[in-house]
């Protein structure tokens, strides 16, 4: 693609980027793609976002935008509002590191991160409803999408969702690496018997699997054992994991 300006204009659509893995990719990405000097780089957020990013950054210009919060009000503001403020700031792609995103915007591109797959194993109908928007998104995105992202083999797969083929161009893997603070350590170093795991709760994470898992290995590492530290963002699986991990033990 030709670039209309000196520099390719890039508007990143960071609306969906709320917490965990979403804002530590936006955290990493943006620093990088800020310093690339043939690109132009511009962030849209909500105005509650104003502390996302916890720092300046050179060479970003910042977009908030102001609506009533709320899942559909996101919904429906991202289709109109992204858009226009792509093109009143002429950019050349407007890039959603999400599912979906704008499909009205200049030369959208998305990010596939989360597995549509997990509506398999719900129950609920206002999840079976929500899974059920997620993939109709998607499926739009992919459609209407001048590219597309995923984070993993696994990711283009199961993000995908078999909807992949609705895409006019082959989707690039791009790993999102892993940050230097999950180093393994030194050999001899001194640990502690337990497994960590760092996550958002919600049925996507599968958590319960994990606590199956350590069940397991109790009988041979009885020592062994495991902490969940995230915020619970589905209180119904959140209360069902509690239970899950007082019958294991």
């Amino acid at each position: 693609m030709e670039a209309s300006h000196s520099r390719l204009r890039i508007l990143i659509n960071g609306l969906h980027s709320k917490s965990g893995g979403g804002v530590t990719y936006l955290r990493n990405m943006v620093p990088l793609m800020a310093d690339d000097p043939t690109i132009d780089l511009h962030l849209c957020l909500h105005e509650d976002q104003a502390g996302l990013l916890a720092y300046g950054i050179e060479g970003v210009t910042v977009h908030y935008l102001k609506f009533r919060s709320g899942f559909w009000r996101l919904l429906i503001q991202e289709q109109l509002m992204v858009p226009g403020l792509a093109k009143r700031i002429g950019a050349d792609v407007t890039f959603s590191p999400a599912n979906y995103g704008p499909i009205l915007a200049p030369h959208p591109v998305i990010l596939l991160r989360n597995a549509l797959s997990v509506a398999l194993v719900e129950r609920r109908p206002t999840m079976l409803a929500y899974w059920a928007l997620l993939s109709l998104a998607t499926a739009l995105s992919l459609i209407f999408s001048r590219g597309a992202i995923a984070v993993s083999d696994y990711a283009l797969k199961a993000a995908g969702g078999g909807l992949n083929k609705l895409i006019r161009r082959p989707i690039a893997v791009v790993p999102h690496g892993v940050s230097g603070d999950f180093t393994p350590p030194e050999k001899d170093a001194a640990q502690d018997r337990f497994l960590l795991a760092v996550s958002d709760i919600y049925v996507q994470k599968n958590l319960e699997t994990l606590i199956a898992a350590l069940a397991r290995l109790r009988p041979d590492h009885p020592d062994l054992t495991l902490k969940i530290a995230g915020r619970p963002v589905d209180r119904a699986y959140f209360e069902r994991l509690k239970r899950r991990a007082a019958e294991a033990g």
